[in-house]
Order: structure tokens, then sequence, then C-alpha cells
């Protein structure tokens, strides 16, 4: 009896592991399998790596964009402005499709687009600078939304098929394959909203965690932030956890504070980060005004 008794956690362990390394080696599988298909049939670059120029434009202490730490330029959906209104730079061709366009010599020039795919790049700026190829990193997020949509898909069904078939319908039905392989400015952003998105789902459906659920939604809010609009979903996803039923606390209703703080914690970091660069550009397009004021 002793010895069975010893040998049983041993056998259960083998199973947990073998079970932990069969998900694993799925997860592998689907990576390589979307990476192969995302790439080797899509474009490999874009003329609009605009998440890789605005994070060298970081690294060189600008939230706008200075034509020598940027690529492709010129195919910037630019924002121009030198704290009184719309303007140009001085000699802008661009200048010739206006009516009576308004020249500054303190016109600068920014991106339209959310800052949070730039920052995703930086540690590859840092790196390649401006040779990071952007379509080639939005490829990677693709392929890493695939096992996490397995996940998510393997809480519903217990069957493999099932859950393979999901993760293709999701991986290869939908619009994700093409706005990924594409790799452009406003795909990437797509692309990795997408991939944090599907993050947060993962951690309040298939391993409810709300602070790590908040994290990731705030992580893709910085990349899409329209994308804030779904924290509906995680409150009523969440309603197990902080809604207190009447067969608890002496049969009366309420709430459960700590779940809610969690989540508004994990979200917090992100919102305030987004907050302060809205302030810092703010000051920046105002700062011409003020200065003209004193």
């Amino acid at each position: 009896m002793a010895e069975l008794e010893a040998t049983l956690p041993r056998a259960v362990s083998i199973s947990l592991a073998e079970k932990r390394l069969r998900i694993a080696s799925i997860c592998v599988a689907l990576f390589t399998v979307t990476f192969g298909l995302y790439w080797f049939i899509g474009p490999q670059e874009t003329p609009y790596p605009h998440q890789v120029n605005q994070a060298n434009n970081i690294i060189h202490g600008h939230l706008d964009w200075l034509p020598e730490y940027s690529k492709n330029f010129n195919t910037l959906e630019r924002v121009m402005y030198d704290g009184q209104g719309f303007c140009f730079p001085p000699g802008d061709p661009e200048a010739a499709t206006v009516v009576n366009p308004r020249f500054s010599v303190d016109c600068k020039i920014y991106m339209q687009h959310s800052l949070g795919p730039a920052f995703i790049v930086i540690p590859g700026v840092l790196v390649w600078g401006n040779d990071l190829n952007q379509t080639l990193v939005s490829v990677i997020f693709g392929a890493m939304t695939a096992p996490i949509v397995f996940l998510i898909a393997a809480r519903f069904s217990k069957r493999l098929f099932n859950q393979l078939l999901l993760t293709a319908l999701m991986m290869f039905g939908t619009v994700l394959w093409w706005v990924a392989a594409n790799g452009g400015v406003w795909f990437f952003a797509h692309t990795t909203g997408t991939f944090f998105l599907f993050a947060a789902i993962y951690w309040a459906v298939a391993r409810p965690n709300p602070p790590l659920a908040g994290a990731m939604l705030g992580a893709a809010f910085l990349c899409r932030p329209t994308l804030i609009a779904t924290g509906l979903f995680f409150v009523i996803i969440f309603i197990p956890l902080w809604l207190k039923r009447p067969t608890e606390d002496g049969g009366r209703w309420g709430i459960d504070l700590m779940p809610v703080m969690g989540f508004a914690a994990g979200l917090a970091p992100f919102l305030a980060l987004e907050g302060v660069l809205n302030y810092l550009l703010d000051r920046l397009l105002r700062g011409d005004e003020e200065d003209d004021a004193v």
C-alpha cells in the first residue's frame, strides 16, 4: 500500500507534465504555422514603418518628427502645428495642394496615431535603428495571437478539433491575417491592439486574473485607444468575482472591491501614461503661444 501511495504523486506529475508539454507543443506549432503563412505569403515590408520612425525620434529626444530620424518621411499622414494653427514648414512642396497655405519656421510634424506600438519597437530600434523591419514585428505579434486564441478556445471546448478549428477561423478566416501581414502604420497598431486584447480575454476567461486582464487591456488601449470601449466586457465577465450574491455575506447583495481594485490597478498605469503623453504633446503644441503671451 505504501509503495502504491508513493507512486501516485509521480504518476500524477508525469500526467500533468505530459499534458503541459502537449499544450506547449501545440502552441509552438500554431505560432510557427501562423508566422510562416503570414510572413512568406505577405509583402514582408511596408512603405509606412512609422512606429519605427516614431520610436527612433523618441530615442533622439523628440515626440515630433525630424526627417533625419525617419524613413519614408513623405509617406506620413502628418499633423503639422506651430502653436497657432495648421502650418507648413518653409519649402514644403505639399503646400502647393492647399489654398493660401501658412508657412512657419516653428512648424513641427507629428504622427496622428497612438504611441503604444512605437514603445513596443523601441528595443529593436535601439539595436537596428530605422532598419528594423516593422512588418516582421507585426507578423510576430500576429503569430503570437494564435496560441492565445487556442488557449481561450480550450476553455469552451474539450475537443482538440474544435479548439484548432476556432483558432484557424480567427487566424485565417478574419482580416487579422491581412492586417498583420501588412505591417503598415495603422495595421501594425491594429495587430498589436488585437494581441493585447486577446491576452486580456485570456486572463478574464481562461485563467481569471483581474490585475493582468486590466494590464493587457491597458496595453491594448495604448495601441488602439478605441479598444477601451471593450472594458464593459470585462465588467460583465468578472461578475462572478466582484458580485456578492444573497447566499453570501449573510444573505445580502454586495460588491467585493478586491477584484475591482485589482482590475483598476492593472489598467491605471496605462491610462496615466496616455494622460502624461497627451499633456506633454499639449504643452509642446501650445508652447509657442505661451512664449508669445509672455
